[in-house]
């Protein structure tokens, strides 16, 4: 997403960053916002990272967003969105110790208003100062996720579920357990609701909606008291983890091919493209290119590399229409010789993987 700039009246300068960063307190908060005031809640945030270089401490905090951000044409609910917003909390709660409770109830933006200037409409946002370190302290516990996907988003279960499964994600936990209790208050869901309905109308509307974000997750009881689910396990996966699964499939498959077999395969992979009669010779009588081919193939197929012109890709990655570089101190080619690549498969490749099994042990 390309950044855009709006000034509004008071000289403040709207930038849509395509990243957002937030403590994972606030993600792991309870939040009690509706769809449309978690959007107007994102952009402020969005908002915050920039103007805070030029916040002192003590004074309150305001930014601007442009309600063609929030929506097109539904300006009556960005208006009640902003009416209600003054009064919703970010809740943050620990009485695991009940002698020492601990809770902090925050209100973002106690104050909300509209303004005006050459017919475009804005809302203006104030953040109380003691509340901006709150949202502008990340040191190194915090969550980034892309605003553009964010926004993309239209359930507000949808959109907790995105922040939280990026906290996780991003720091490398592609699987990770969630207490049930912790997720509900996180999601706000509502208590007289059994796990059910939390299940149906929470986790599998997120679950749905977030491959809008090319992020895809699964989710298993991992613990019980009683009949009772009181722990998830979640894994979650990207388009481009789905990707590389599918590639590797298709290579596993070919590794378990015999030597003829993988051949035949190549040759049939090869008309697709529109190599000249040596070229698809070499390919096909050198196992290093062969290995490298069908690699490269694959990868293609599956959209890990989205090329204009596979052929012409191909052939510059296996080496064809390189000038020869004049070796200093020749050497006999080894009898499986030809080029070496730097996509190229090593020893143990698809070819060469068949042809050791041909091999006595």
């Amino acid at each position: 997403m390309e950044s855009q700039q709006t000034h509004n009246p008071f000289g403040i300068v709207f930038q849509l960053r395509s990243t957002n960063y937030q403590p994972n307190a606030i993600t792991e908060s309870r939040q009690e916002f509706t769809e449309m005031e978690k959007r107007i809640v994102v952009l402020g945030i969005n908002q915050i990272r920039d103007i805070v270089k030029s916040w002192q401490p003590g004074h309150n905090l305001s930014l601007v967003i442009p309600y063609s951000e929030l929506t097109e044409k539904h300006h009556v609910k960005v208006s009640a969105a902003a009416g209600t917003l003054t009064s919703k909390k970010i809740i943050y709660q620990d009485f695991t110790n009940p002698n020492d409770p601990q809770f902090d109830y925050i209100v973002p933006f106690p104050r909300v208003r509209s303004v005006k200037q050459h017919g475009k409409r804005y809302l203006e946002l104030t953040m109380l100062a003691d509340v901006v370190p709150s949202f502008t302290e990340l040191g190194k516990r915090y969550t980034a996720y892309s605003i553009e996907k964010m926004l993309s988003l239209s359930s507000v279960y949808a959109q907790r579920m995105y922040e939280i499964i990026s906290m996780f994600y991003g720091r490398g936990q592609r699987a990770f357990t969630y207490e049930v209790s912790q997720l509900r208050n996180a999601l706000n869901y509502p208590a007289n609701h059994d796990y059910y309905d939390f299940k149906r109308k929470a986790l599998e509307t997120a679950q749905k909606e977030l491959e809008k974000t090319g992020l895809h997750f699964e989710f298993t009881a991992s613990a019980h008291k009683g009949k009772a689910v009181t722990e998830l396990t979640f894994e979650v996966k990207s388009e481009l983890d789905l990707v590389n699964e599918d590639v590797q499939a298709d290579l596993s498959l070919a590794r378990s091919m015999q030597p003829h077999e993988i051949a035949a395969f190549a040759r049939n992979l090869i008309h697709k493209y529109k190599f000249t009669k040596k070229q698809q010779t070499e390919i096909l009588g050198n196992l290093t290119l062969m290995d490298t081919f069908i690699k490269l193939d694959a990868e293609i197929h599956h959209g890990k590399r989205e090329v204009n012109n596979p052929t012409a890709y191909v052939a510059q990655s296996l080496g064809f229409g390189k000038p020869a570089t004049p070796k200093k101190d020749p050497k006999p080619a080894p009898r499986a010789g030809g080029r070496q690549t730097k996509d190229a498969v090593p020893i143990g490749g698809i070819a060469a993987h068949a042809l050791k099994k041909m091999k006595p042990e």
